[in-house]
């Protein structure tokens, strides 16, 4: 949307390799002939930023990326429209047959701005100050039940916040307030990107072991996840936890 009065386009895309309607590639019209634009990525993936003369059509430049929950500046030709893209090649490889199995990720919303104003620092969307903090305090047991949260009401159970569609899990701090687990055990965190996809988590962290005593604290780096679980591997044992989520709200 041109910003009246201005050399300047704002606008908003959601994109996304999601299980629900996907969403790979938008074209953005560079009607100022502008020389840069900046990105806002809240996807859990990076976005690449390509010249193009329509969508489908990009040139033959090397594309940039804006990475994960970042905002970047970079350049553009002033002379084509800009095409932002998200992978759908992230995935599991099948060693028997070399196939990949794609991990799906939520449809995140990727605000824009084409501008004449010149290169910016890039910078974290969420840092650890803008955190909104949520917590908990649970046990995990080897062969029990494994405590999930969520920070979107996609799933109603043990929702930690209600933000919006592009609220997100940064990190999570556990303190560990006991610790019986056997040698061989271990507690595993798993991220949830898409609720509709299968399966519906991947590992992001083994954190804490047999050795690890009370009072150990670990952090986390969640992806932008919309859901976390916590289970434990190994013969027998309970971890006993206190836990600080550190959540990411647009605009915070």
């Amino acid at each position: 949307m041109p910003l009246e009065g201005s050399n300047t386009t704002v606008g908003n895309v959601a994109l996304g390799n999601s299980v629900v309607g996907p969403n790979l590639v938008e074209y953005i019209d560079n009607l100022y002939g502008n020389n840069f634009i900046t990105v806002e990525n809240r996807y859990s993936m990076s976005v690449g930023v390509m010249s193009a003369y329509q969508q489908g059509a990009e040139d033959s430049s090397i594309p940039f990326t804006v990475p994960a929950l970042t905002r970047a500046t970079v350049p553009i030709d002033p002379g084509r429209g800009v095409q932002l893209t998200v992978s759908n090649s992230d995935g599991t490889i099948d060693r028997s047959n070399g196939v990949i199995h794609p991990r799906n990720y939520i449809k995140r919303n990727i605000p824009y701005r084409l501008h004449n104003d010149g290169l910016q620092p890039q910078e974290e969307l969420y840092p650890p100050q803008s955190w909104v903090p949520s917590a908990a305090d649970f046990n995990v047991t080897v062969g029990g039940a494994n405590p999930t949260y969520y920070c979107i009401p996609v799933v109603p159970a043990n929702n930690v916040a209600s933000g919006g569609s592009d609220t997100c899990f940064v990190n999570c701090c556990i303190f560990v307030a006991s610790n019986t687990f056997s040698s061989n055990a271990f507690l595993e965190v798993d991220g949830l990107f898409d609720p509709n996809a299968s399966p519906f988590f991947e590992t992001l962290a083994l954190p804490i072991w047999s050795t690890d005593p009370v009072g150990t604290i670990a952090n986390v780096l969640c992806r932008g996840c919309i859901g976390l679980r916590f289970s434990a591997g190994g013969t027998s044992g309970t971890v006993g936890m206190s836990v600080l989520f550190g959540l990411g709200f647009p605009g915070e």
